[in-house]
């Protein structure tokens, strides 16, 4: 089976990096109790605002350090050893591929075959949804963790297991299950 993974909050903690970022630049005091929207909370409500701070977070040195989710590598391991295939599907714009794919080759080595970039909010190029995108790699199930991509994927007819985080709660559509550790991922994906 083709397993698309996304990148922030399924096996990168993107988030604590977004949120040390903007503690420092913007003099803010958030910590992740305070993130119920996810970036919405932390980045400022307008989305013109959010698409500005993050592309503004890419070039810092709080984006290289995103340090990757413990547990997750051996987790991908066994997914991989099980016989699946790994892609990344990600809503990252295509302007920060060259940095993504070094982070994925440091901290999960050998373990996808390729990356698929949504490029949402870039300023060029076109914008793929994650639908999109599990249907061009030909994955039949993503592991997410934001909602509104989650029912995109599932009214494409691709199965979904949704982290569970504050910013994704709510009813889930058929084919959405939501998931709680790799270990779940895992037994419901054997």
């Amino acid at each position: 089976m083709r397993i698309g993974i996304d990148i922030d909050e399924v096996i990168a903690d993107t988030l604590t990096a977004i949120i040390e970022f903007h503690n420092e630049v913007y003099g803010t005091t958030l910590t992740r109790g305070n993130v119920v929207h996810y970036l919405g909370d932390v980045l400022g409500e307008r989305e013109e605002e959010c698409t500005r701070k993050i592309f503004e977070f890419f070039e810092t040195d709080h984006f290289t350090a995103v340090t990757p989710i413990a547990g997750v590598f051996p987790a991908l391991r066994i997914l991989k050893d099980l016989g699946h295939d790994l892609v990344v599907i990600t809503a990252r714009p295509q302007s920060i591929g060259a940095q993504t794919q070094a982070w994925i080759d440091a901290h999960y080595p050998d373990l996808f075959s390729s990356i698929y970039f949504g490029n949402r909010h870039a300023p060029t190029g076109d914008e793929r949804t994650k639908a999109e995108l599990c249907l061009a790699a030909g994955a039949t199930v993503l592991v997410e963790d934001d909602l509104f991509h989650a029912n995109e994927c599932a009214a494409k007819g691709i199965d979904v297991l949704l982290f569970d985080y504050p910013w994704n709660q709510g009813a889930l559509p058929e084919r959405v299950q939501r998931v709680f550790s790799w270990d779940d991922v895992i037994r419901m994906v054997s």
